[in-house]
């Protein structure tokens, strides 16, 4: 089964934000994390809030897109399968 590449990139974000409820469920019980998890996890939450934002600006503002890449890329990523088999030599 094949999943649009909006599909891919919507779990992507709720991936990180499921992350992000697990760790403030795990903090309600107590539990704590040491400095170098908390970062690790800090920096994904930061990347899906920052994807999900971007992810918004380019469904309501197309335009906006172009600006804020600086003329990069004018097209969408394109999510292709990988092989299914491996050549042997």
């Amino acid at each position: 089964m094949e999943l649009p590449s909006w599909a891919m990139a919507g779990i992507r974000t709720a991936v990180q934000a499921g992350v992000g409820f697990v760790l403030a469920w795990l903090a309600a019980k107590g539990i704590t994390l040491d400095a170098v998890a908390l970062e690790g996890v800090l920096f994904a939450l930061v990347t899906g809030l920052a994807a999900a934002g971007l992810r918004l600006i380019e469904r309501h503002a197309p335009w906006l897109t172009r600006v804020m890449s600086l003329g990069l890329s004018a097209r969408k990523p394109v999510y292709v399968e990988p092989p299914t088999t491996i050549a042997t030599a």
